[in-house]
């Protein structure tokens, strides 16, 4: 149940991205079509997912831009921030958002795994954020995947159940994270990682963390 719930949370994530990827993303480049009943699947398996549990008990640790935790009724915490400062309000930043679409705002939005809590963990900086074309070019001195291992295993460290990775690297996996993956698979964590279908990666097909066996995709 708890792979179906992470499955589903992870859909919902992946679905507000796929939405608010600007027209001509992937100009001159292999365009990716949303499959006919896209949306109605979806809309189909979350309600099936709702049905099998509420995330009663379980930490879900989100690893995305980090999040505006006002609004959740305490659900939602914020860890260690493992690159620069944010440089904007987090309210309407894809961390905030997911977790929004997770655990939902009470008295607002029910979310697909209302009663869980979720630990957001900065590992980059939201699309609106001045450096984030440089974070994600190989222009800045961050290294992604050294990034991910280091909260992965924090998030491990502090009960997280779930895992949800809003990270992509294209390069090989690294041995820190290779490591890192395998330590939450042996204390039987979730790890969901996004898969981006653009064209503009010839190597999409081997993208990381979602590309390590044991580990979860989900296309957007």
């Amino acid at each position: 149940m708890l792979a179906a719930r992470a499955a589903a949370v992870t859909a919902a994530a992946a679905l507000a991205d796929l939405l608010a990827l600007p027209p001509g993303a992937a100009a001159g480049a292999p365009s990716y079509a949303v499959p006919s009943g896209a949306w109605a699947r979806f809309q189909s398996d979350l309600n099936g997912a709702e049905g099998l549990a509420t995330g009663h008990g379980v930490t879900i640790a989100l690893l995305s831009t980090g999040a505006d935790t006002g609004g959740f009724g305490g659900r939602v915490s914020n860890g260690p921030d493992y690159i620069f400062k944010p440089q904007m309000a987090l309210t309407h930043a894809i961390g905030t958002l997911t977790a929004g679409l997770i655990v939902g705002v009470p008295g607002a939005v029910r979310g697909v795994a209302p009663d869980a809590r979720i630990l957001a963990l900065r590992i980059q900086p939201d699309f609106y954020e001045q450096g984030y074309s440089a974070f994600f070019s190989g222009q800045s001195s961050v290294d992604i995947q050294a990034v991910d291992a280091q909260a992965i295993r924090y998030a491990v460290s502090h009960g997280a159940q779930v895992i949800v990775v809003d990270s992509v690297s294209y390069q090989s996996a690294s041995p820190a994270l290779l490591s890192a993956v395998s330590y939450a698979l042996s204390r039987n964590a979730v790890i969901v990682g996004m898969t981006i279908g653009s064209g503009d990666k010839q190597n999409w097909r081997y993208e990381y963390p979602s590309g390590i066996p044991g580990s979860s995709g989900s296309r957007r």
